[in-house]
């Protein structure tokens, strides 16, 4: 809560300087004659602020340094909250500047949109798989294939086209033409299905799949294993998501476009892992998490940092883009510029199809809140060390007593044909997700996995029930899940070990088939 009060006083001391500096990289709106800014807006899905800010209020460039290397040359906006926690009505309000309504139907006039705004003096390329704002006729689907990293892609289908889709989109980017460019792409990233790891291998989960959750909710504190896993497993996939922006800066770059665009990379709602709340239905117990996401805009020519602590909103930002290209005034509105400090921050809760409502300072002490709990679950860089293995991970087996006999109960591996044959840096290394069955084991032992005598990973045995049974009832079985730290699985055959932890040493688990 200090950290908050902190940030509270500093922002509104900084308030009109940033005012000032933002105003000064901004394009007043073009003259008729005056050339206009190409306009590239990159929405993410489930992305959310609190995922990519340090305690310190800075973006973890140490995890994110792609977008830290962004927010070098663009005003970062780390205020900036969503208009609604759902996707069909959060994307429309960036693309639409529209405020989603209350009830049955979002009313949002839909073909008040960014590419009709500029599609009689800009070359329109924009997709998105879900809201299809923009007509067939002015976006078509790409069509060519190109993987972001030069690596064949290979799992499930619907991870593979979101993907291929997104990369089509960078890879065709083209500079010079008699017409500025629109590029605008709604990217289902780092949203589920959590499947990538942050070097952009991916892997398989089919076998369990979102352990910790039921009917859209965590489960509560009991569960905290599980829950942490799971963000383990959205944070790897938002650095991974992190490589696709840098990806598309570089395009930018290499064609020339970088410093004269305006370049926005925002996300249209975040995501929560707070024991016994929702996901991703707001209420006033992950209101910082699912409210709160990036925004980082790059106006056209823009060369220094900027951080504006003013209460921007995700409608902001087409009224901003107006003012910019010099669009017909009915496009205008409240700008991100115009923005005060401090509003009340307004979330519509699709579910409920109401709005959720909380104070600035309200939700900035929520997100401070959310921070302290990702980063007692991971205190380091690396996620695969973890605050509860931080004495085991890496270690020799060698090194830790070994308890005599063998343990009581078993494991068996869901899939172990993904350890025959290990390709890391493949773009497929499914055994970087481990999951097993087990006997005789009760929920909550501590496991330790070793490959090659060293310790990969560790988790905890828990209780699981295939949707859409609950974890704890009685179809209920004791299973296991671990994310390997890739760097120990080398090519070839993945030879696994499993221990009980106790505080007398390790013992051995058997392996059956």
């Amino acid at each position: 809560m200090a950290i908050a009060s902190s940030r509270r006083r500093s922002s509104h001391a900084a308030l009109a300087a940033c005012a000032l500096l933002s105003a000064l990289v901004v394009a007043a709106p073009a003259p008729a004659n005056a050339a206009r800014p190409p306009v590239v807006v990159l929405v993410m899905d489930e992305f959310s602020l609190t995922t990519i800010m340090t305690a310190q209020h800075r973006i973890d460039s140490s995890r994110f340094p792609q977008l830290a290397s962004m927010a070098a040359t663009s005003t970062w906006y780390r205020n900036h909250t969503t208009v609604s926690d759902n996707t069909l009505s959060a994307v429309p309000s960036i693309l639409t500047g529209q405020r989603p309504a209350t009830g049955p139907s979002i009313n949002i006039d839909r073909s008040h949109n960014i590419y009709n705004m500029l599609k009689s003096r800009y070359r329109v390329n924009g997709y998105e798989s879900i809201t299809h704002l923009c007509s067939d006729s002015l976006c078509r689907e790409p069509k060519e294939y190109k993987w972001l990293a030069g690596k064949k892609v290979v799992g499930s289908a619907e991870s593979r086209i979101r993907l291929r889709k997104v990369a089509q989109m960078i890879h065709g980017i083209r500079g010079g033409g008699s017409k500025p460019l629109l590029w605008a792409v709604h990217a289902i990233f780092p949203h589920v299905p959590w499947s990538y790891l942050p070097n952009g291998d991916q892997y398989d989960d089919e076998a369990l799949t979102y352990p910790g959750m039921f009917a859209y909710a965590w489960l509560g504190q009991n569960h905290e294993y599980e829950v942490a896993l799971e963000q383990q497993r959205m944070i790897m996939q938002a650095q991974f998501a992190d490589r696709i922006i840098g990806a598309l800066r570089a395009k930018l770059v290499k064609t020339g476009l970088w410093d004269k665009a305006m370049v926005v990379v925002t996300a249209d709602h975040g995501i929560s892992f707070k024991p016994g709340q929702e996901h991703r239905s707001i209420g006033s117990g992950n209101f910082g998490e699912i409210a709160g996401v990036p925004l980082l805009v790059k106006y056209p020519g823009q060369k220094a940092r900027v951080v504006s602590h003013q209460s921007t909103r995700s409608i902001d930002i087409l009224p901003t883009i107006a003012a910019a290209t010099g669009a017909s005034s009915k496009y205008r509105g409240r700008t991100l510029q115009s923005s005060p400090t401090g509003e009340e921050v307004v979330v519509r809760n699709g579910q409920k199809r109401e709005n959720e409502r909380m104070s600035m300072d309200g939700m900035l002490a929520l997100q401070d809140a959310a921070i302290a709990q990702r980063d007692a679950r991971f205190p380091n860089s690396s996620l695969y060390h973890r605050a509860d293995n931080q004495t085991v991970m890496g270690r020799r087996v060698s090194q830790f007593a070994s308890v005599a006999g063998a343990s009581s109960g078993t494991v068996q591996i869901d899939s172990p044909g993904f350890f025959r044959n290990a390709r890391p840096g493949s773009g497929w290394l499914p055994s970087s997700y481990l999951s097993t069955h087990t006997r005789g084991l009760r929920a909550g032992v501590p496991i330790a996995v070793a490959i090659n005598g060293r310790i990969a990973g560790t988790g905890k045995t828990f209780l699981y029930a295939p949707p859409p049974f609950f974890p704890d009832g009685p179809e209920a079985r004791i299973r296991l899940a671990i994310m390997l730290d890739p760097a120990a699985i080398k090519r070839g055959r993945v030879s696994l070990r499993f221990y009980r932890q106790t505080s007398s040493g390790l013992q051995r688990i058997s392996v059956t088939k």
